[in-house]
């Protein structure tokens, strides 16, 4: 396999945040990641994610990135990478893995892509009739905040309607208004379809009987693992509060979670996994960048692959150290696959 080295690295932050942390609206301390990145590279600098447009991207650079929890600012991280980036390699994480973060739809899409096991949805923003238990997801939100369980078009409309109020501007909701009126009363001959409030949104297989899901952090070979339960009278595990950082667990989870982010070639991702009764391992979701730490914060225990063995060892460990000897892992192993 061809490996390409890179002398220097560049952390691009958003006004000194770099999201990645817990809890997750914090940021990993830029100086600390300065000095993990001198132990790999000669010069490590910073750059703004406003100040990269007019930056010249240096080909013996690896420029290391995050996103956003603000929807602006993320499509803003989109727009700015995916034209500086366009053909290039040396973007961690690359761009597809960027573009997943906080979108359920194109986590989807990649995953399907890529051939992952990752339980199948469909993406739309169309009406669609369901007749059994669905699980329907907004794009973004965390803590299941945009998860509910469908079993009809009719809940299906209720919820786009709910999303449409939160996501939609004052100002749209009266221009959609207005054209719906004049569509009516005054038989105008256009089509006020291209008019509607579209909401995006996914339908994923529902899973009957679940009683909890994991929450995988895998950081180049180290493994943390949270288990969640679902919460009563619910079927939601996320954001249900109910966490085990010392469950007991097969190994196979730690094997799919592995291989789930090496498949992804990420340096690090956050998984929700789910085992149905028989064994079977399925993502429901994942994020390769601006993901929560609560599982690499708390957990006593973290499992790290040795050969073919798979060894528990003491969680001491530090976020800005694991980031980066996950991204360094990457690039000694797996640079001419980044982009």
């Amino acid at each position: 396999m061809i490996k390409k080295k890179y002398s220097n690295a560049a952390i691009v932050h958003n006004d000194g945040f770099f999201g990645i942390g817990w809890p997750v609206t914090s940021s990993l301390n830029l100086e600390d990641m300065k000095i993990e990145l001198k132990k790999y590279f000669i010069e490590v600098s910073l750059i703004d994610i406003s100040e990269l447009q007019e930056h010249e991207i240096e080909s013996d650079c690896l420029y290391i990135t995050s996103s956003s929890q603000n929807k602006n600012i993320k499509k803003y991280y989109e727009d700015v990478l995916e034209v500086k980036f366009s053909n290039k390699n040396n973007l961690m994480p690359r761009y597809e893995l960027i573009r997943a973060h906080d979108n359920k739809g194109y986590q989807g899409l990649l995953a399907k892509k890529l051939n992952l096991r990752f339980t199948p949805q469909y993406y739309t923003y169309k009406s669609f009739d369901v007749k059994d238990k669905t699980v329907m997801k907004g794009l973004g939100g965390a803590g299941s905040s945009t998860v509910s369980m469908v079993k009809s078009n009719s809940d299906i409309h209720k919820q786009t309607l709910k999303m449409g109020l939160q996501n939609t501007g004052l100002l749209d909701l009266l221009k959609n208004s207005k054209y719906k009126l004049r569509r009516r009363f005054k038989g105008e001959n256009y089509d006020g379809k291209r008019y509607d409030i579209n909401e995006l949104y996914v339908l994923q297989e529902y899973h009957e009987g679940l009683s909890c899901d994991y929450k995988v952090l895998v950081f180049g070979d180290k493994v943390f693992v949270l288990k969640r339960s679902v919460r009563k009278g619910d079927f939601r595990a996320s954001g249900s509060g109910l966490f085990d950082f010392e469950a007991e667990f097969s190994i196979s989870l730690l094997e799919f979670s592995l291989s789930f982010k090496d498949d992804l070639v990420a340096p690090y991702v956050s998984l929700d996994i789910i085992e149905e009764d028989d064994g079977t391992l399925s993502c429901i979701e994942y994020q390769c960048v601006h993901f929560g730490l609560m599982a690499q914060i708390k957990a006593p225990f973290y499992y790290e692959k040795n050969n073919d063995n798979w060894v528990k060892c003491k969680n001491n460990t530090k976020s800005e150290s694991l980031l980066v000897d996950s991204i360094s892992k990457m690039v000694e192993e797996h640079a001419c696959k980044i982009s």
